[in-house]
């Protein structure tokens, strides 16, 4: 993740707290310390939870760095310029081949191919 995220400098990362695997509740509190480490201080991560029905992210398990950096995903949207403005959208007109978002799924696998 690292890898790839290191090449497209990203301002937000969006981000699980945990991960379920075969049952069982496993924090992700040190790669999320880890990728901090490893991006600038201007990043902010977005933590929510795996699932729905569980319980809000623990920004106190994280490194004092990574703290710094992280909002659960419900300060982000209650910070976001939606809120101001009674959802309206304004769209800004982009050029082709400008970034706007990268997503990375779990299938990804290998060095990146850039």
């Amino acid at each position: 993740l690292i890898d790839r995220l290191g090449q497209v400098a990203p301002r937000v990362v969006f981000s699980c707290s945990e991960a379920v695997y075969r049952g069982k509740r496993l924090t992700m509190a040190a790669k999320l310390d880890a990728l901090a480490e490893s991006l600038g201080e201007s990043t902010q991560l977005v933590l929510s939870p795996y699932l729905p029905h569980m319980p809000p992210p623990d920004l106190a398990a994280l490194s004092p760095r990574a703290r710094r950096m992280s909002s659960t995903l419900e300060a982000f949207l209650r910070r976001a310029p939606l809120a101001d403005v009674g959802g309206a959208i304004d769209f800004a007109p982009r050029a082709f081949d400008d970034e706007v978002y990268v997503m990375f799924s779990s299938g990804t696998t290998g060095r990146p191919k850039c």
